[in-house]
């Protein structure tokens, strides 16, 4: 089973989880986790339709203009992921002296590098 969310929704749950998360215990990671998971979806820009389409009396498809019928979309091309380094990956930790310091350095450069 599939549950779509409106933006407004996801950003609805992901305010609730991130107050119920501002305790740092261990047993929260996952939920953690899944905030992050709602951060990066809700920080995707919204498709543009392309075109859309409606149907005659017949049934017969046809394109029509903007916001009369059903958007049609095409998919979003997939973007490979950068990782960081096995060196970055010290820079951060040689860098920055508190955790929640070090979580934003790798952050800025995870964003950098897959052009965020």
């Amino acid at each position: 089973m599939t549950i779509t969310l409106t933006r407004e929704e996801a950003q609805q749950m992901l305010n609730a989880l991130e107050a119920a998360l501002s305790d740092d215990q261990p047993y929260i990671a996952r939920c953690k986790q899944t905030a992050e998971t709602f951060r990066a979806r809700l920080a995707q820009p919204e498709p543009e339709p392309v075109a859309w389409v409606d149907w005659d009396e017949h049934g017969d498809a046809f394109l029509t203009i903007k916001d009369c019928g059903v958007p049609l979309y095409t998919a979003q091309p997939q973007r490979e992921w950068h990782g960081l380094t096995h060196e970055e990956k010290m820079e951060i930790l040689t860098r920055s002296i508190t955790a929640p310091s070090r979580i934003d350095v790798a952050e800025a450069m995870l964003k950098e590098k897959n052009n965020g």
